[in-house]
């Protein structure tokens, strides 16, 4: 049975086409990168996923999640971003200005609730995109 590390080789060719050129995605690949960075940004805490550029692509995220059959996330991400006035601005600073200015422990506990329930779905979060990729024709031969 084939796991997404198979595809590492392509995923990391994915993910500097992403980073050169966003725009130059397919939407296919756009869903596969976009739920790939979710999934790999979750594992270190949902927050980190706001942290970094990530969040930047929130719309086509939302959008991605519903590509692959998978809206478990949808909620959750819903959650984190009515935290921010106004939404998610592509503004990483000013982003983060916001996510530092969350010191309170009412959102330390949502943060680690919602921590475990993306542990709780991520190795069906796993095999969503990997049934899409391979869907897809992604995976290039393998």
């Amino acid at each position: 049975m084939k796991k997404l590390i198979d595809f590492q080789d392509e995923w990391e060719a994915l993910s500097q086409k992403a980073d050169a050129d966003y725009a130059s995605l397919s939407p296919d690949e756009r869903v596969w990168f976009n739920c790939h960075t979710l999934m790999e940004q979750a594992e270190s805490g949902i927050i980190s996923f706001y942290y970094n550029e990530c969040a930047d692509h929130m719309d086509d995220t939302l959008a991605d999640l519903e590509k692959i059959g998978f809206t478990q996330p949808v909620e959750l991400l819903k959650k984190i971003n009515a935290l921010f006035p106004g939404g998610i601005m592509p503004d990483i600073e000013k982003r983060n200005e916001i996510i530092n200015s969350w010191e309170s422990e009412e959102y330390n506990l949502m943060f680690e609730e919602i921590d475990d329930k993306f542990n709780g779905f991520k190795k069906k979060f796993e095999s969503k995109i990997l049934d899409f990729i391979m869907e897809k024709g992604l995976a290039y031969g393998k």
